[in-house]
């Protein structure tokens, strides 16, 4: 429960519990939005995540490379990024 005020705590839960399926998407993303409205980038880049521009025929040949690499094994840990490029 919130520190400061359990009782908004507990309502938010109530309000999130009685949510139709299909509007619960849309409340995650405002609450994300809410949560990080004062970092211009993860403002940014919630802002982003809804855009529902369709994917061109490069970006689907771009995934389906990035899935099939990722099926045949060839793939790299974060470490290994990090060191490769140098930070």
């Amino acid at each position: 429960m919130d520190p400061i005020n359990p009782t908004a705590t507990a309502k938010l839960h109530q309000l999130v519990e009685a949510l139709p399926t299909h509007e619960r998407h849309a409340a995650e993303r405002f609450m994300a939005y809410l949560c990080h409205l004062n970092d211009p980038l993860e403002a940014a880049l919630v802002e982003a995540a809804g855009l529902d521009e369709p994917l061109t025929d490069e970006d689907k040949a771009a995934l389906q490379e990035a899935r099939m690499a990722l099926e045949a094994g060839q793939v790299v840990s974060d470490q290994e990024l990090r060191n490769e490029l140098g930070i």
